[in-house]
């Protein structure tokens, strides 16, 4: 039996064209490889599907953020990140915060955001191509998060995963 094959970002955000990696990964089967202790669901009706199924969250245990991130603070952190936590816990932390996350909180961080959207946008304009996923949507929510709670965002994307 051979393993199916291996989704690895970093390598498909270097092509110029990642279009027909993707279709190899749909053709392969529903599931790909991804990082340790990680699947990829290759296509979008099962994805749609899960999505909505109430059995699956957002949170893992403490067990893989260790073999993903290795043992140390990063491990930590995001196990206890609202976005990778699951109700009962997020709706909580939800309510917590969910005022300054209101339309009229966001407008008056707009100028923030917009800056910040400008700066992820600027390498697509030198670099003449722009993948809204991980250019943009990935990155824009932890910036937003980070100056919300008054993080360095110089260097932001040392906390990620």
């Amino acid at each position: 039996m051979s393993l199916p094959p291996k989704y690895d970002p970093l390598d498909i955000a270097r092509l110029d064209d990642p279009y027909p990696i993707y279709r190899q990964l749909r053709e392969a089967g529903p599931l790909c490889r991804g990082g340790p202790a990680q699947w990829v669901v290759t296509r979008y009706d099962d994805v749609a599907a899960l999505i909505s199924d109430p059995r699956l969250g957002a949170e893992f245990n403490e067990e893989y953020h260790r073999i993903a991130l290795g043992d140390g603070p990063l491990a930590d952190f995001f196990g206890h990140v609202m976005l990778n936590r699951d109700p009962p816990v997020h709706t909580v932390l939800r309510r917590l915060f969910g005022s300054e996350f209101t339309t009229r909180a966001v407008r008056e961080r707009r100028r923030r955001i917009d800056s910040m959207v400008s700066e992820l946008l600027a390498p697509a304009a030198d670099e003449g191509r722009f993948d809204a996923v991980t250019d943009l949507a990935d990155k824009l929510p932890i910036r937003v998060l980070a100056d919300f709670v008054g993080l360095d965002l110089e260097n932001i994307d040392e906390v990620r995963p």
